[in-house]
């Protein structure tokens, strides 16, 4: 039912602390009319995905379990209550319960937002899905400028399999990346 509506992706790591609440929530403009609308607003009925959510400052986990609980929420220096209709999704690299256990996030906020939990294992688990990743990264770098290599060798496969990955999927598609830029063969 939701797939028409918007898919809104925050990296909460990347937005400085004193910022993302104005991000996240909007804001009233300095003229007293205009607003700023910000991430939840513009997710409408779609989704609010919070990418590293653990990242949050505490006092804007405060704010967020309003959101989650009321569906509901204040622009930031507006009076009016603005209502929520999307789904929240939200990821981590870090385990959110250990993080409750350190009181560095709310045991509140998590026990609202962990109502279905998804684990990823990291690359080094699943190698099945390395030749898929890699193949698809291929496309994805080769098709930039048109040129690339033709594929990728047995010996690079193999080496792809064995590799650890400690940088998961990332460190594999930077490591296609450059592999397609560098090379100088159709290999």
């Amino acid at each position: 039912a939701r797939s028409k509506e918007p898919f809104i992706a925050v990296n909460c790591a990347a937005i400085p602390g004193d910022v993302m609440e104005r991000e996240l929530f909007g804001y009233r403009g300095s003229s007293g009319q205009a607003f700023h609308h910000g991430f939840a607003e513009r997710a409408r009925g779609g989704v609010l995905f919070l990418d590293e959510v653990s990242e949050l400052a505490l006092p804007l986990q405060a704010k967020l379990l309003r959101l989650v609980e009321a569906r509901e929420y204040h622009r930031v220096g507006g009076e009016q209550q603005i209502q929520f209709h999307g789904r929240i999704v939200c990821s981590s690299n870090r385990s959110l319960a250990a993080l409750v256990s350190e009181n560095r996030f709310r045991a509140d906020l998590f026990y609202r937002i962990n109502a279905l939990t998804i684990e990823i294992p990291p690359l080094r688990s699943r190698g099945e899905d390395i030749p898929w990743l890699v193949s698809r990264f291929m496309d994805q770098f080769a098709s930039i400028d048109g040129k690339g290599p033709r594929g990728i060798s047995t010996l690079a496969q193999e080496i792809a399999l064995e590799h650890l990955w400690p940088g998961n999927v990332r460190e594999l598609r930077n490591r296609v990346e450059r592999a397609v830029a560098l090379t100088k063969t159709e290999w």
